[in-house]
């Protein structure tokens, strides 16, 4: 004996049709851009021409590493990335006796997702001293917020009549606006 509810063969097909259209279309799915990512940072950079020059110009160098765990515009972040970057710094620790400044630039990251492609976002973002060394970091790329925190070290003392060597160590953060 038989039990339950009887579904007639109009019930049956019009289901079917609906999930064949959802599934070729995506009409029932919203386009969603999820971004909640974040990047460990270790990149080396120059500060160049030189710290008595305002506004200085700064740029990331090759190497370093950069790992990112997270979602970036609905794709699932799968590690390694590289990240570029450039701006200025608009005060000078020549002048202001110590290493606090203040700058802004533009930075470009390309990450590995899954399963085998990539995603390469870019925006601008500014710096603040945030004490103890560490600067805060504020921006918007690819519609997304960025923040985050870095610290800026020399590889030597800084001079003021020279390139300045050194690396940016830290946290970048992006959530959805």
């Amino acid at each position: 004996m038989r039990t339950g509810a009887r579904v007639s063969w109009f019930g049956r097909s019009t289901v079917l049709v609906l999930a064949a259209l959802t599934l070729v279309t995506g009409w029932a799915r919203p386009a969603l851009a999820v971004t909640d990512a974040t990047c460990t940072v270790r990149k080396p950079l120059t500060v160049k021409p030189a710290f008595f020059v305002i506004p200085t110009r700064f740029q990331s160098e090759a190497g370093g590493t950069v790992v990112c765990i997270g979602v970036i515009n609905d794709q699932v972040l799968a590690g390694a990335a590289d990240l570029t970057f450039n701006g200025v710094l608009f005060t000078s620790p020549c002048r202001s006796g110590g290493i606090d400044f203040t700058g802004a630039g533009v930075l470009t990251l390309t990450a590995q997702t899954l399963p085998f492609g990539s995603i390469t976002v870019s925006g601008g973002f500014a710096f603040t001293p945030a004490g103890g060394g560490a600067y805060a970091l504020v921006g918007s790329i690819s519609g997304s917020v960025l923040g985050g925190s870095v610290i800026f070290s020399a590889q030597s003392p800084p001079t003021c009549d020279a390139n300045w060597p050194g690396t940016v160590t830290g946290e970048l953060v992006l959530a959805d606006a």
